[in-house]
């Protein structure tokens, strides 16, 4: 039976071979196209768990390291205070030594100062001794009367005084 110019042998022979030709390919392409397919799923699959992994990773690694950031600044801080301490205790080691250096100097100076209210006394005595030997020898040189004497003397105080 021809329909349109086809034969059903004709159909069935393309029939026959479209079913060997499917499974030619089912058989020689369909499995490796299919275990190629798997195996590329697969590396994605693993690429994916790498990257999964390796981001965990990271994200531990950015926790461990933000503890260590702040162990470091709670140290910074601590050493800071430290610092801080110590300078206080050095500013007033240094003050309490400029304290005993002045106390030192104020002594010395008082020492100092004595010893030159000595010289001065000395002085003193000596020009009092010149004085009253001028006294007496202008005394001697005129007549003695008491008042000559109280005024020669008065004389001598206020030159000595000035």
């Amino acid at each position: 039976m021809d329909v349109l110019g086809i034969s059903l042998t004709d159909i069935l022979l393309h029939l026959a071979n479209l079913l060997v030709l499917i499974a030619v390919v089912y058989f020689v392409l369909y499995k490796k196209i299919r275990a190629y397919m798997k195996k590329r799923s697969d590396e994605y699959r693993t690429a994916e768990e790498n990257i999964a992994a390796k981001t965990k990773e990271v994200e531990d690694m950015k926790s461990e390291y933000a503890g260590l950031l702040g162990k470091a600044n709670n140290e910074i801080a601590r050493i800071n205070e430290e610092a801080a301490v110590t300078a206080e205790m050095q500013a007033k080691a240094i003050i309490e030594d400029a304290k005993k250096n002045a106390k030192v100097i104020v002594e010395k100076a008082d020492g100092d100062m004595r010893i030159e209210k000595a010289k001065m006394k000395a002085e003193f005595k000596n020009e009092v001794a010149e004085i009253a030997v001028d006294i007496a020898e202008k005394i001697l040189m005129r007549e003695i009367k008491g008042e000559d004497t109280e005024k020669v003397i008065d004389e001598s105080l206020s030159e000595w005084l000035k």
